[in-house]
This record gives C-alpha cells, structure tokens and sequence, in this order.
C-alpha cells in the first residue's frame, strides 16, 4: 500500500526564481523561462534540499496525523487532502489520476505512457503563443493523417502519390503548430521555479505527477498542476512519439522483462493487467485523437486527488484548488474493482528460453488493495524479504548462498484490482532455479503448518511501520501516501487506520494467508534459462 511509481519520470533542474508573494505568470516571455547562472542554482538546490524535509515531531504519531489531515471536494468530484506543517517554507504537491495503462481502451494502448512524455511540454494554454492558430494547424495535420490512412487502406489500390502528398502537407503542419508553442515550457518553467523532484508517471493503476518546492512557490504549481490536469497539450505529439519508439526499439531483451511478460499474459489474460506491455507497432498507430478521447474518459473530477503537504493554511490550499482545479471537467468516479480474486485451480509452468541467464518467478492470485486482507500481504512481504533476518534471505542468501537475489512483490504489477504475490530470484553461480524453488516452498511449507514466532511477526510489523514512517517524513512522500489513499480508499485518513490494522496482525494472521491464498498446487511458476533445460519434473 505504499505509493509505488512505474515509468516515465522527467526531473528538473533546481535552480531559483520568483519572489515571495508574486503571482506565477506563465507567458512565454516571462522570465522563469530565461536562463540563469549556475552559482544560483546551486544555491537554490541546496536551501531546497534543506527545507524539503520536514521531520515529523514526536508528537505526529500515526493517530496525530490522521487528526491534522484537512480534506475537502471541489464541485467537480477532484478531492484534496491537506496537512500543515509549518516547520520549513516548503511546500510539496501530488496528483493522482485514475488514468493508468490499465485504463486505457483497445485503440488507446500507450496512451497514458505519451501523456507522461508530453507533460514537459506545458498545457493548451500555458506554453502556447497562439492556442487557436496552433490547434488548426494540428487539426490539418490530423485531417492529412487521415488521407494517408485512407489510402493505405485501399491495399495493393492504394496510390502511392497522393499517400506522399499528403505525408508532406501533414509534417508541414505540424511543424507550424510547434512554431506557435514552446517545445519543453514546464521543463524549463519547473526548473526556473526551484522545483524539485518534477515527476509524471504513468503506472499501472494511475497516472501521477509531483513536485516540491519553497512554499513561495505554491500558486505556481497550482497552476502548473491544475491546467494542465484541465487540458494537457499534445503540441509535441509526434516529437514525442518518435522519441519514445526509438526507445522501444532499442531495447535489448532480458530475461525479467520477458518473464514479466509470459506472467502478465498468463495470469490476466484479457483483463486489464494484461496491457502493461504493448508494442511498438501499436504505439504507431497511436493519434492524438486517441490520446484525446483518453483525457476526456478519464480526467475528471471523481478520477483525481490532490494532497498538498507543507507550509500552507488548509484555506489557502482550498482557494488555489478552486482557481486552477475548479476548471476541471466533472465526472464520477468508476466502479470499485471486484473484492475478491481470480481462482487459480491448479499449478502453471512457464518456461522463457534464455541463453545466458536462469531466473526463477513464483506467483499466486490475491485480492486488490481494498480488501481486509490486503495489510496481511504487506507485512508477509515484510515477513520474507525485509533485510538479513528475514525467512527467504536465510533461505536463499544465508550461509549456502544458493540465489544472487530474491526480491518479493506484495501486489504485482498494481494493487487497484486482483493481482498476483510474487516472488523473483536468480540463481547464484552453481547452483539452479529448480533449488530455488524447493527452497521458498519449504520456507513457505514451515509457513502453512505452523505460524511464525512471535519475534519474527513483531520485527516484521515493526519494519513495514518505519517504512511508512519514513516516507511520510517528508513532504513528497507524505503528499505521495494521502494522494494515492485519497483516490483509491476514499480518504486520506485511511492511512491510519491501515497503520492501526497492521499493528493488531498476529502470527495465526499470516498462517491464516498463507494457507488460503498461497496454495502450492495453484500458482504460476515462470522459469528462464536455455531452452529445453527443465525436466518435466523439478531438478533434484
């Protein structure tokens, strides 16, 4: 349940700008897009990354924080979540939008990813000297792209001429839709502005943007935030696209990714999850129409929240969210995703043919994020995997150092619908996937008939708790955890209660998961290595 990020993140620079109590202008000819020297910004990165974190007092305990959390919903459905602290003039903001790859329809596949890559270049209206002259020009643009689909249509009829004609008129008018706007404007706005850890992100479950700031800077990214959220721009279409499937082609295969790829499609096989990895030749035949059917579904009120963390007043925060997130187009929230999970009534062995590396993945259905035992998941992955006292690192990287690694996903690849509990490892040299496997099974065998000491439970539970300590430490990181309980439980404030639900876990808890949903005879096992290596049956 803490915040996970996916993909796609742009990081600006931190150098420094504004004065305190201006009003941020985002014209192109305002100087928070002009160059400035480079002892400034080093200045500026520095006092920034003094004053980003704010250490939480001894008297924020868990319940203290849920008592300070302001909440409130603008007319249009986006929900906001509040907390003061006043401890440093700093001032952090995220955003999350039920918009994930997942979200997407059949012909909008990579969607979410290019909205990430186009957000550097500004909004409609921020970055853009002529909107009305720069959208005709890209409606031309469309209308020529159309002619070229129309022709290619026509198969082995198609006329060649006409599809060249009408490529040229169409990069022409592209070209004049950049000429009205500036190419890069939030990168370069964000940069002069200070602002710190500029984030946005398309994952599986939402699309998340962030940054952090001096609080002199909070109507800024209000502003920045709030019109793009309103009407993202698509000026650097194609610019992007281009960029993205060079990307995509230079990808070298590895063994991880194409065992996450075998999983996906095994486990979720027309379901949403099942997306997260699409093609490069359906990202070529991604057009912004598309892409602006997607922000039209999916960007509105019920599928947003805010949470602003830092040196600012709850009625402060509630009036910049009405100037510039006011404007957004209302709309309900989906269905809640399905309580339970999908049943896996017996055992599937997937081999990937790899030559040159052996991995080994274990994975089982469980329910989504919202469900009661969703907190049991979290502290069992704390349980197998946090640091050298823990069950699968004695097993695996203790004194016979049979794997190079072993990692535990709690809820792969998102936690908004029923997903999988994973376990990934890799060999260490001389040693197999198949011994893996025999190892976790008897970790997990000791598991299912008896449960865990007390100790064990306790460090676990008490691991998990500093990790949550610790990401609301900061300001990012608490904006990060109220945003993303704010969306998907209804309430930032259910951050507490998660934290009050984990310390009353005891060990007959875990048995309990465990054997329900971890059953040896139904789960997925994925192995990669060269092919043909694997016996029917396991290696002794």
């Amino acid at each position: 349940m803490l915040p996970r990020f996916c993909c796609n993140v742009h990081w600006s620079k931190n150098p420094d700008g504004g004065s305190r109590g201006s009003r941020p202008d985002l014209n192109r000819s305002h100087p928070l897009i002009q160059p400035i020297s480079a002892a400034l910004t080093r200045t500026a990165a520095t006092l920034l990354a003094l004053a980003a974190v704010s250490r939480l007092t001894a008297e924020e305990t868990f319940a203290g924080f849920g008592r300070a959390i302001q909440e409130f919903r603008l007319g249009n459905g986006v929900r906001f979540a509040v907390l003061e602290r006043h401890t440093s003039p700093a001032i952090a903001v995220h955003v999350r939008i039920r918009a994930g790859v997942t979200d997407e329809g059949p012909d909008q596949r990579h969607a979410a990813t290019m909205l990430s890559r186009l957000f550097i270049h500004g909004s409609a209206t921020l970055g853009s000297r002529d909107p009305a002259q720069e959208k005709a020009f890209m409606e031309a643009a469309e209308r020529h792209g159309d002619e070229i689909a129309k022709e290619a249509a026509r198969g082995d009829k198609a006329n060649p001429l006409l599809s060249q004609d009408a490529d040229i008129k169409a990069r022409i008018a592209r070209d004049e839709a950049l000429r009205y706007g500036h190419t890069f404007f939030f990168r370069d706005a964000f940069a002069a502005q200070a602002v710190a850890g500029l984030t946005a992100q398309a994952g599986p479950d939402a699309f998340q943007l962030a940054g952090a700031a001096s609080s002199t800077r909070a109507e800024f990214l209000f502003k920045a935030f709030g019109e793009w959220v309103r009407k993202p721009a698509l000026r650097a279409y194609y610019l992007e696209r281009r960029v993205h499937e060079d990307l995509l082609d230079r990808e070298k295969p590895n063994p991880i990714r194409l065992m996450q790829a075998s999983l996906l499609t095994a486990a979720f096989d027309g379901l949403p999850y099942a997306k997260l990895q699409p093609g490069i030749e359906i990202l070529r035949l991604l057009r912004p129409a598309q892409v602006e059917e997607f922000i039209a579904r999916r960007f509105v009120g019920g599928n947003v929240a805010v949470a602003v963390v830092g040196d600012i007043t709850a009625a402060e925060a509630k009036r910049l969210a009405g100037l510039y997130f006011g404007k957004t187009a209302a709309g309900g929230a989906d269905p809640e995703a399905p309580a339970g999970a999908r049943e896996a009534v017996s055992e599937k062995r997937i081999e990937v043919p790899f030559t040159g590396a052996e991995a080994l993945t274990l994975a089982w259905y469980r329910p989504p994020g919202t469900h009661e035992d969703a907190v049991l998941f979290e502290v069992l992955d704390s349980l197998l995997s946090a640091g050298p006292s823990s069950l699968l690192h004695q097993a695996l990287l203790g004194a016979d150092r049979l794997a190079r690694h072993v990692r535990v996903s709690s809820s792969y690849p998102g936690d908004r619908r029923p997903n999988l509990f994973a376990i990934e490892c890799s060999p260490a040299p001389g040693h197999t996937a198949g011994e893996l496997e025999k190892a976790v099974d008897r970790v997990l065998d000791r598991l299912r008939n008896a449960p865990p000491a007390a100790a064990d439970t306790a460090r676990a539970k008490s691991s998990l708790r500093r990790q949550y300590a610790a990401a609301l430490d900061t300001n990012q990181g608490a904006a990060a955890a109220l945003a993303r309980f704010s969306l998907d439980f209804g309430s930032g404030a259910a951050l507490v209660a998660a934290m009050d639900r984990i310390q009353k876990i005891n060990p007959e808890d875990l048995q309990r998961v465990v054997r329900q949903w971890l059953k040896p005879g139904a789960r997925f096992v994925v192995r990669a290595g060269t092919p043909g290596m694997y016996a029917p049956e396991d290696p002794q």
